[in-house]
């Protein structure tokens, strides 16, 4: 199956099509081409067959063309918001169908390739809200995901922060991955250090991953044992 052609030709018209002022996007061909696109997120055959650079092109299409202003309001017959519809089915598709690894990974990507781009601020917070609604996956999703490189991904987009002078939205990311990193100690206990020592090869040490996975820790064993002596 040639999946990365297909989305290689899928960024081509969506280039195309929004290179148009919104009032001059041709509506009808627009309308169907997201019902494909949408249809073909829906194919877990051909999601998981993607390479990390599809996923990350064809994400990056779907978030940024959800946040034309807007756009809900084109067309006599509600074509715009027929489109924002299949363009946010397409990416909720794209949570589920593709490899969680390379999600997590453009995801985070993405966080840090917008970061105070003021042409689209509203980006980040779309980008956690797919983030949060994977945490609620994680039970089901974390056997399917190269821990290493998820760390990695959440160690360099902390170190894009300021800590001392947060922005609202690096606040939202950091909330995100403390999200995370608790769905995922839940799960792993002690096991994460496995994954962890990539992240402490890191060239750019880390000030803040391993101290949340210690405290975490500390609260689950601390928790364990107030079961164990209720149960004496």
């Amino acid at each position: 199956m040639c999946c990365d052609e297909v989305i290689e030709a899928f960024i081509f018209v969506f280039k195309d099509i929004f290179s148009y002022a919104v009032n001059e996007i041709p509506l009808r061909f627009t309308k169907y081409f997201i019902t494909i696109v949408n249809k073909t997120c829906a194919q877990k055959e051909i999601m998981r067959e993607i390479s990390e650079q599809s996923v990350s092109d064809l994400v990056e299409q779907l978030l940024t063309r959800l946040l034309i202003d807007n756009f809900e309001k084109v067309g006599d017959n509600k074509e715009g918001e027929l489109i924002l519809k299949n363009l946010n089915s397409s990416m909720l598709r794209m949570l589920e169908n593709c490899k969680p690894t390379y999600v997590y990974v453009v995801l985070f990507s993405l966080l840090i390739k917008y970061k105070g781009d003021v042409s689209i601020p509203k980006l980040p917070g779309l980008i956690i809200k797919c983030l949060l609604k994977l945490s609620k996956l994680m039970d089901k999703l974390i056997d399917k995901i190269d821990m290493r490189r998820f760390l990695v991904s959440v160690h360099e987009f902390l170190l894009v922060i300021d800590h001392e002078q947060k922005t609202s939205n690096d606040d939202l990311g950091i909330r995100i991955v403390k999200t995370l990193i608790n769905e995922i100690v839940k799960i792993k206990g002690e096991g994460i250090w496995d994954a962890y020592t990539v992240v402490e090869a890191h060239p750019q040490p880390d000030l803040h991953l391993k101290k949340w996975i210690q405290i975490i820790l500390k609260s689950l064993n601390n928790q364990q044992r107030g079961v164990l002596d209720q149960s004496d």
